[in-house]
């Protein structure tokens, strides 16, 4: 039995990855079949799914189930499937790690040096954020511990030129 799973939020368009699983965040959870290699058709089989030892669902067909994390960071679910198909019975188990969500801060300063009087450009990329679009996302900027700019469904950050001479430290939270 082939056990996948994907959590339902939001990662950045370029993002190739798994959805990983954040509190409060859907999870589906899904069983393939394969034998030598193939597919098998498992539209007859019997499906009994257990989250966390528990019996969750039973059926014919019921190739996918999915719930809601509500443990926390660090938390863990053990989901496990036992598929009849026939005579043959076989299964499969998985755990799920729960995740946080992450905000990354990218910028083109590989050196962390900023050209004198330009203006300076960062993104925020929110990663496994229960929403379903940047749009829903507030996210608060900071330069040097203060705040500058509250912006909703716009990642990029833009600090003008002049705006701080020295050192400086940019940070941001996104709440969504």
């Amino acid at each position: 039995v082939l056990l996948t799973w994907e959590a339902a939020n939001y990662v950045p368009a370029l993002y190739q990855g798994r959805r990983l699983a954040t509190p409060g965040s859907s999870i589906a959870v899904s069983a393939e079949l394969v034998r030598d290699g193939k597919l098998q058709d498992i539209r007859q089989a019997t499906f009994t799914w257990y989250l966390d030892r528990e019996l969750y669902k039973k059926g014919v067909g019921v190739k996918e189930i999915s719930f809601l994390a509500k443990k926390s960071y660090g938390n863990a679910y053990s989901v496990r499937v036992v598929v009849q198909s026939g005579k043959d019975e076989v299964e499969a188990a998985s755990r799920i790690v729960i995740s946080r969500p992450e905000l990354v801060l990218a910028h083109p300063y590989t050196s962390g040096f900023l050209r004198a009087g330009g203006e300076a450009s960062f993104r925020a990329l929110p990663y496994f954020f229960n929403v379903s679009s940047l749009g829903d996302m507030r996210i608060f900027w900071s330069v040097n511990d203060e705040r500058k700019a509250t912006l909703g469904g716009d990642e990029t950050f833009l600090l003008s030129p002049g705006a701080f001479r020295g050192k400086f430290s940019v940070s941001a939270v996104a709440k969504g």
